[in-house]
């Protein structure tokens, strides 16, 4: 290929020589002219050059797509992660941490080719994936699409949350009682370090459309003795709109006491979890508590940051040591909309993450 684009190129230069010696141009007396010959020469190379590689390579409708939008830009979400003090384990951790996030904010092109002649449809896929810039004092993050607005709000109040300092660590275990009409009450030890901000698909009022519900699940351990007199440790009491979590005391860093129960369940494994503190105590097992604040609705495609709005941030952090360490390490986070990213004009050092580990 490239003897043949060598090959006309010199075949357009000859051309472009006469042509302009037949106009009466002295292209090989001024400079400039001469300048301006070989640049004409060079843009026919390039073109010639293109024209064949598209030939060979034969992109598809969504390649192309993803092309288009490296070169020209495209809009995006950029998130800059300040890590400065943290170590190179602890900065790699972080950008494992947040990899599932990038991945699932890649543009996805999808196209339907539909071929007349054989009546068959193709699907053809590509992805423009997010990426990352990882220094040793901030991580960049840019994606592959703008996330959604509400989407956006969320992540930034978990990753404000990330940036703020230290919420008093709620201490181990928080005991609380669970009150449900005239039944007798369910004593529970909670487990704040078990804390999981949870986003679980469901079905809707009207029984066919999905619905996103929210809830903060926590562990708690429940004497078995107690379980007894709510229909045995293998029949879990069912939650209803009246039952509620009170917490005995109200540690540093909370302000509410009174926790709607929206579901109560065995942590799974062989009839529960079954532990016992001491020789004395009786056995207690593993449940699993989903909660929300009183006043909040679970339920619906914003849920998420409305939880976020209503819920203790020493719940949010809790969840965030749990789950995210390294994020709950950072000293801040930003996050901001961008009109459209140039990669080729973004600088080095960009990591582009696969759509697949």
């Amino acid at each position: 290929m490239l003897v043949a684009v060598v090959g006309l190129c010199y075949l357009a230069w000859r051309l472009l020589d006469g042509a302009l010696k037949a106009c009466g141009v002295p292209t090989r007396r001024v400079w400039g002219d001469r300048a301006m010959v070989g640049l004409t020469v060079v843009g026919i190379g390039l073109a010639v050059a293109g024209f064949v590689w598209l030939a060979q390579v034969r992109p598809n409708q969504a390649q192309t797509r993803v092309w288009l939008s490296k070169v020209f830009g495209y809009p995006a979400t950029r998130i800059t992660v300040n890590v400065e003090g943290l170590d190179a384990v602890t900065r790699r951790a972080l950008v494992d941490e947040l990899t599932p996030m990038m991945r699932a904010q890649r543009a996805r092109f999808r196209y339907r080719i539909v071929s007349s002649r054989m009546h068959t449809s193709t699907m053809v896929r590509a992805d423009l994936p997010s990426r990352y810039r990882l220094g040793r004092t901030r991580l960049e993050i840019v994606t592959g699409r703008p996330i959604d607005p509400e989407k956006q709000r969320a992540l930034g109040q978990v990753l404000h949350a990330a940036g703020q300092p230290s919420a008093p660590a709620l201490p181990e275990p928080l005991w609380a009682d669970v009150r449900q009409g005239q039944a007798p009450v369910l004593e529970a030890a909670l487990l704040p370090h078990t804390a999981t901000l949870r986003v679980d698909d469901g079905v809707g009022p009207a029984g066919y459309e999905r619905q996103q519900r929210c809830a903060l699940q926590v562990q708690g351990l429940v004497s078995v003795d107690v379980l007894d007199a709510h229909g045995g440790p293998l029949r879990p009491p069912p939650a209803d709109a009246d039952t509620r979590l009170v917490l005995r005391t109200r540690p540093d860093g909370l302000r509410q006491t009174r926790l709607r129960v929206l579901d109560m369940a065995y942590v799974p494994g062989e009839h529960g979890r079954l532990i016992k503190t001491a020789p004395h105590d009786s056995w207690r097992i593993y449940m699993a508590f989903s909660l929300v604040p009183e006043r909040i609705s679970p339920d619906g495609d914003d849920c998420d940051a409305r939880l976020l709005d209503a819920l203790d941030p020493a719940w949010v952090q809790a969840d965030l040591h749990h789950q995210l360490p390294a994020l709950s390490q950072v000293k801040g986070v930003r996050v901001a909309p961008v009109a459209r990213f140039l990669p080729w004009q973004a600088g080095d050092g960009w990591i582009e993450v696969p759509a697949r580990p």
